[in-house]
């Protein structure tokens, strides 16, 4: 595997050199122009097409297809992604082996009859979706209220349930017998409730309801890890991350967003495949994956913590998207995530470069994405998608930056750009501007995924309005008493979050 990865990478970096080689010869000794970069970085990054070089050998196809016949017990479930140092490959030499020594013998090898041993076990447990307990859902005119805030609220930031699919299972009684479907109900439920409205609820009444559905959700257990996952139950992840998101902390929504993470490779939802477990599409599991991926890279920035999976091992294509939501929109939020992710990986150095990404992904976004609320007003979901995007956008120019901001250079031994300063504040005013505006259009819809832009946001301002030796030299010019009324309004508008998510008021 460490063999094929590196010829994998040697191929590239060799492309590249070719690349740039190439471009330097076409620019006549000029300065190479920051395209230049752009096409080097996509041949280093860019994932080979299906099927990945290190998982090409057709002997990984067929150990899968052939492993259900390792069992001893009948109805033997899929092993799950197989890659090439797997130790299944060692069964088929054998097996290859033997049918080589039959063949060159010539001899008949007398059968024996397979006798079930006790202490042998399965790799997994025959699957069953039934419920074991009856669920306490919603009476029906609660839960098609928390089902249309939930696809209101949620749903247009993170499109992950295909709603007309959702809806006739529901309608069919499934959620009543089927745990995967019973389990995201319970979530949609959850998260619905921190958007019903006040005065009806109280904001104590909201809670109870949302931690309510999520404790019996907690109840169906999966039997993790004995039973392989489906994409049902990555979704479920998905979910369960995000409503810890909002209403616990960045830290416990990371481990379970890990660990659906964990529970997609396994079924090779990084490789574009399904396993046969899983009844869902090849379209669910990939949006699925793609948003496993985008919440838990947004609790890694959060903490600082490293990625687990490199983008050098995905090799599947973006998502489409759904027909009731804005086109563009899975597009314009998978490259946040590539941007994102490059950026996360401490590339400092290449920080000027990555500016152009940014400034590539603006310029290609979809008009009905672009931020201009005097015009979506009318349409509260590209609303809500833009705001979204913005405040991740100027979020991500002032992670680029913000290690040269002279403050926090000196602390750090890095050579400081005092114009980082110009950058880093008017990216985050302008993060902030957007989230005021949004909540005077949307007063009981705080923006998914702000909550870590408008803290940094503000503690931007506060630090560079506080570092007077670089006021002078600022372009556009600090003023510091409009900054520091920008960094209160970003904590009011955490504070009125924390209202539906209690975890904004730890940032406010």
């Amino acid at each position: 595997m460490r063999k094929a990865t590196m010829r994998t990478l040697l191929y590239q970096i060799q492309r590249t050199e070719a690349q740039v080689e190439q471009e330097s010869k076409l620019e006549d000794g000029k300065s190479l122009g920051w395209w230049t970069f752009q096409r080097s970085l996509d041949f280093i990054v860019m994932p080979f097409a299906p099927p990945h070089p290190s998982d090409s050998d057709a002997a990984l196809s067929e150990v899968t297809r052939g492993l259900s016949g390792l069992s001893l017990h009948e109805g033997m479930g899929d092993p799950g992604f197989q890659g090439r140092s797997g130790a299944v490959l060692l069964v088929k030499a054998a097996a290859d082996a033997k049918s080589s020594s039959e063949s060159v013998s010539g001899c008949e090898q007398p059968t024996k009859s397979r006798t079930l041993r006790p202490w042998t076990t399965r790799l997994w447990d025959t699957p069953s979706h039934d419920l074991p307990h009856t669920v306490e859902f919603p009476a029906p005119a609660l839960l098609d209220t928390l089902l249309r805030l939930y696809f209101t609220r949620t749903h247009t930031v993170l499109p992950l349930l295909h709603r007309p699919t959702f809806e006739k299972q529901l309608a069919a009684g499934l959620h009543l017998t089927h745990i995967g479907l019973a389990r995201i109900v319970l979530l949609v439920c959850a998260l619905g409730s921190t958007s019903l409205p006040a005065p009806y609820y109280s904001r104590s009444a909201r809670f109870s309801l949302g931690w309510g559905f999520y404790s019996q959700f907690l109840e169906l257990k999966e039997n993790f890890p004995r039973q392989q996952a489906t994409v049902a139950d990555i979704q479920a992840s998905c979910l369960a991350a995000a409503f810890l998101n909002c209403m616990d902390n960045v830290r416990s929504a990371m481990m379970v967003s890990r660990t659906g993470l964990r529970r997609s490779l396994d079924i090779g939802a990084h490789r574009g495949s399904v396993s046969p477990v899983a009844d869902e599409g090849h379209e669910s599991s990939t949006r699925v994956f793609w948003f496993i991926l985008f919440i838990d890279l947004n609790h890694c920035v959060a903490l600082g913590r490293g990625v687990l999976l490199d983008p050098m091992d995905m090799s599947i294509g973006s998502s489409k998207d759904y027909a009731d939501g804005v086109p563009g929109y899975m597009d314009a939020l998978i490259t946040l995530y590539r941007i994102m992710n490059f950026i996360h990986l401490a590339l400092y150095p290449l920080n000027r470069s990555m500016d152009t990404g940014l400034d590539y992904w603006f310029k290609n976004l979809p008009s009905p994405l672009r931020w201009n609320p005097d015009t979506n007003s009318g349409s509260k979901r590209p609303l809500d998608q833009s705001a979204a995007l913005h405040c991740l956008y100027y979020y991500l120019r002032i992670l680029l930056h913000r290690r040269y901001l002279p403050a926090i250079a000196f602390s750090s031994g890095t050579e400081p750009e005092p114009r980082t300063v110009g950058v880093c504040t008017v990216a985050a005013r302008e993060c902030i501007k957007v989230a005021l505006r949004h909540r005077e259009l949307r007063p009981d819809t705080p923006i998914w995924f702000s909550q870590q832009p408008l803290f940094t946001s503000a503690m931007i301002l506060i630090i560079c309005a506080r570092d007077t030796d670089v006021h002078a030299s600022t372009v556009p010019p600090i003023n510091v008493a409009e900054d520091l009324k920008l960094a209160e309004a970003a904590a009011d508008v955490l504070s009125d979050q924390a209202e539906r998510w209690p975890s904004s008021q730890f940032y406010a």
